[in-house]
């Protein structure tokens, strides 16, 4: 029977991710500030993890800590980041958003998925 569970690591850095993949880890989640939930890492350090290992590479994607309530300004951000990191190499984008009564936006989420179809959405 084959192991179907996947080990996913979050990094923050090239040298974390280099480690987790030597370790074993097949998959790697890439974000800033753990202490708060996790934020978006810079491009910098995207293109740096998507060029120094050959797993996976899902970025999160959240510009502030706190609720996952975006105003326009920051879901621009959000879909700028994703294409960014797309084009930087990453296999999939992590993120979220709700409205302010706790429901998904789910109209936010439309376009974000929209921009993300040619990678993996979480």
């Amino acid at each position: 029977m084959a192991n179907n569970i996947k080990l996913e690591i979050i990094v923050s850095n090239v040298d974390q991710a280099q480690l987790a993949q030597e370790s074993g880890a097949d998959r790697l989640e890439v974000c800033t500030h753990l202490a708060c939930g996790g934020l978006t890492s810079s491009i910098a350090t995207i293109k740096q993890i998507c060029k120094a290992v050959s797993i996976p590479v899902m970025v999160m994607l959240r510009p502030k800590a706190g609720p996952f309530i975006y105003s326009m300004n920051e879901q621009l951000q959000i879909l700028a980041d994703a294409k960014h990191a797309i084009d930087m190499g990453a296999s999939g984008i992590v993120a979220g958003s709700n409205l302010p009564d706790g429901q998904l936006d789910e109209g936010f989420l439309d376009k974000l998925m929209r921009c993300c179809e040619q990678v993996d959405f979480t």
